[in-house]
């Protein structure tokens, strides 16, 4: 939880990059109630640096959208960021759960103005 990460390749540059972030923005899409594969894949790799991560109090933004438009969708995804947030002692900055989002033209005006916002207002 405190050094390199026992897998040898190029994760070990990612989370010697992360490190040296002021800000991680995760974005997702939902697959079945949770995040990608691929973004998973990378929060498990934080596991050999967790102590680091911890103590940098990192800004954090997350953004995911989903097809269905249903709230229900996003809970367990929703619960899963706060987890992080928690665990991780990220500084969280802004979260855009956009829901109805299958298409580009399905998606609200409102979810791209926050997403428009928290970018303008990064510091």
């Amino acid at each position: 939880m405190n050094g390199e990460c026992i897998q040898k390749d190029d994760g070990n540059k990612l989370l010697a990059k992360i490190l040296e972030s002021d800000c991680l923005v995760f974005v997702t899409p939902v697959y079945y109630f949770g995040m990608s594969a691929q973004l998973k894949t990378v929060l498990d790799r934080f596991y050999a640096r967790n102590m680091m991560i911890q103590r940098r109090h990192l800004k954090v933004i997350y953004i995911a959208a989903v097809w269905n438009d249903d709230s229900t969708v996003m809970s367990a995804l929703d619960m899963h960021f706060n987890i992080l947030t928690t665990y991780l002692n990220f500084n969280e900055i802004g979260r855009i759960m956009a829901r109805g989002a299958g298409y580009p033209s399905m998606i609200r005006q409102s979810y791209l103005k926050m997403a428009y916002d928290l970018g303008k207002n990064l510091k």
